[in-house]
């Protein structure tokens, strides 16, 4: 996000997100504001492998994690 968008219009944004399409890192960090069964479309580098508590923190909420 641009510096000079709030906190709050940030939040609103993303609950607004039907599908986040991002590469893996700390762009991701808006997951807990996206509503509920919203999808994701994560990049990864080409050989890395994510398993553990996203991924199942994700599913709880029906997030569509891809």
């Amino acid at each position: 996000f641009e510096n000079n968008i709030s906190f709050e219009e940030q939040i609103q944004i993303l609950y607004s997100i039907d599908i986040l399409i991002s590469p893996h890192g700390a762009a991701l960090t808006g997951i807990p504001f996206l509503p509920n069964c919203a999808s994701i479309i994560e990049i990864f580098p080409f050989g890395f492998h994510c398993t553990g508590m996203p991924i199942r923190v994700n599913r709880m909420r029906k997030i569509i994690f891809i």
